[in-house]
């Protein structure tokens, strides 16, 4: 198909659309509520009247269908004011609930108009299938299952959030991921919508794929409690201790990790800011960065400790005492958070107690 043709069909499918929009608008097409679907489905006249009007205006089979689908999302779209004095946290949750609300309800209609097949349908994989893109290994009936268990996650967030507060995680025995997902499913899923998961993919360090399923892995091995629960602190606590930090340079090099290192800590953004202030070369501000985190804290009073012999060589007596001091200030800093860090790590959004990883299942990523 060439770009005329493409752009001819793409005319003639927004020209149905609207024509489709019109008639349900005038009552000649009807598009079914929640309340509706059985009585809809009940009057096979009324779906064949969709059916037939697609058809003659030249729709296939399929496409016909993802235009009934799309009708019933459009009847079931809801004007909403934009309450601007609500917090943002809470609209945007109030605002992802009702679209799962709205794809759960437009599901039910379909099956009511098209029969159980309607589930493993092609043409309502937008309905059945929500995360094909995401997780294209789950089946119809999991991605439903994932969704639905998204929606009750987010209710719980709206829950707390609305009170003021993060809900705090029930521990229970019972997983409902280890009930809908596989262990390597599970995997997956954590992979990509976990809390350490969006935590250590928040940063300015690019990784690559099998970079980040590898520290993901690494970490999710070694602290399962921080894979959905996790902040800052922690997560840069998690990443240099002695035992991680092995791990991971055996993953992903030395030099890839000192990069990761870098991005995520405070300190190396604080001498760059330094570095540009005071016309500090840039290769010279690494090495010192690199001198300064691979050395141990100064013992006694912080206020008392001298700059290390070697960053006085590499910089100059003033300056070094002057990135000396930011960056001591700087770990200071990142210190205070940590009674706060460990107070909250187990706090967050789901409502669920996730199950330590399956170590067998991460050594097979």
């Amino acid at each position: 198909m060439n770009k005329n043709t493409a752009l001819w069909v793409s005319g003639c499918l927004n020209v149905v659309f609207a024509g489709c929009l019109i008639l349900t608008a005038a009552g000649a097409i009807s598009i079914p509520g929640p309340s509706k679907a059985t009585a809809f489905a009940a009057s096979a006249g009324q779906g064949l009247k969709i059916e037939q009007a697609l058809h003659t205006a030249g729709l296939g089979d399929v496409d016909s269908k993802r235009m009934v689908e799309a009708l019933i999302l459009q009847a079931d779209t809801r004007s909403t004011s934009y309450e601007y004095w609500v917090s943002p946290q809470v609209r945007e949750l109030r605002g992802q609930i009702e679209n799962l609300e709205r794809s759960a309800r437009a599901r039910a209609t379909l099956v009511e108009m098209f029969g159980p097949s309607a589930k493993n349908d092609p043409a309502f994989a937008n309905s059945f299938r929500p995360y094909h893109r995401e997780f294209p290994m789950l089946t119809p009936n999991q991605q439903v299952q994932l969704q639905e268990y998204n929606l009750q996650r987010l209710k719980a967030q709206l829950e707390g959030a609305a009170a003021g507060m993060m809900r705090v995680r029930a521990n229970t025995a019972e997983d409902l991921l280890d009930q809908l997902l596989k262990p390597d499913e599970r995997f997956e899923y954590l992979l990509r919508e976990s809390v350490l998961a969006k935590a250590l993919s928040s940063s300015s360090f690019e990784f690559t794929e099998p970079e980040f399923r590898s520290v993901f892995g690494i970490l999710a091995k070694t602290s399962p409690e921080m894979v959905m629960g996790v902040n800052p602190v922690t997560l840069n606590e998690a990443l240099t201790s002695e035992a991680n930090q092995k791990a991971i340079v055996e993953s992903i090099g030395r030099e890839r990790y000192d990069a990761l290192r870098r991005a995520r800590d405070p300190s190396y953004n604080l001498l760059r800011r330094i570095a540009q202030a005071r016309g500090i070369p840039a290769d010279k501000i690494e090495q010192a960065y690199t001198l300064l985190a691979n050395s141990k804290p100064p013992q006694g009073d912080p206020a008392a400790a001298k700059p290390p012999a070697e960053l006085a060589s590499l910089l100059g007596a003033q300056p070094a005492n002057e990135v000396f001091r930011a960056f001591q200030y700087s770990r200071q800093q990142s210190g205070a958070g940590r009674g706060l860090a460990q107070a909250t790590s187990h706090l967050s959004g789901m409502p669920i107690q996730a199950t330590p990883l399956n170590p067998q299942t991460l050594s097979n990523q």
